[in-house]
């Protein structure tokens, strides 16, 4: 059986190791990983998106909107642009819309529009920090229908 003085020895020894052990750890360096992020890159799903916008306006400068048949492979040509910290990717859409004019007939018009997607600071992009104060915006740069 164990005296009071032996658990009192066995109380002091416990604390003492505990206290070596956080000096031991506390002299090692911390290192606080490094935040990374991965750079903003359009991908298909935003050329797709550049073209669902593109019909949208598009179908706004129709004289029969609903009667409007969209190609289902425009061609879309990405290109970006930096300002300083500031990146924008330029889609140019070209295509051609089935619709009728103010006659009935069904009419093929060509098509381009050229919108820019603002993404900001293209390091901080995917920050979602960042992402929620900086939503992705888009611009019509130009709509053209050719007839």
């Amino acid at each position: 059986m164990k005296t009071g003085k032996q658990y009192l020895i066995l109380i002091m020894v416990v604390v003492v190791l505990g206290v070596i052990m956080v000096k031991v750890q506390a002299k090692q360096p911390v290192t606080i990983p490094a935040a990374t992020y991965t750079p903003y890159t359009p991908n298909t799903s935003n050329t797709g998106t550049a073209a669902v916008k593109a019909n949208v306006i598009i179908r706004s400068m129709l004289k029969a909107p609903s009667t409007a048949d969209f190609s289902i492979t425009p061609s879309i040509t990405v290109k970006p642009v930096t300002k300083g910290n500031m990146t924008s990717y330029i889609y140019s859409v070209n295509s051609y819309v089935d619709a009728q004019n103010s006659f009935g007939a069904k009419l093929r018009n060509d098509f381009t529009i050229i919108l820019a997607e603002n993404i900001g600071d293209a390091k901080q992009r995917g920050n979602s920090d960042y992402d929620m104060l900086h939503p992705i915006t888009w611009t019509v740069i130009d709509a053209k229908l050719h007839k």
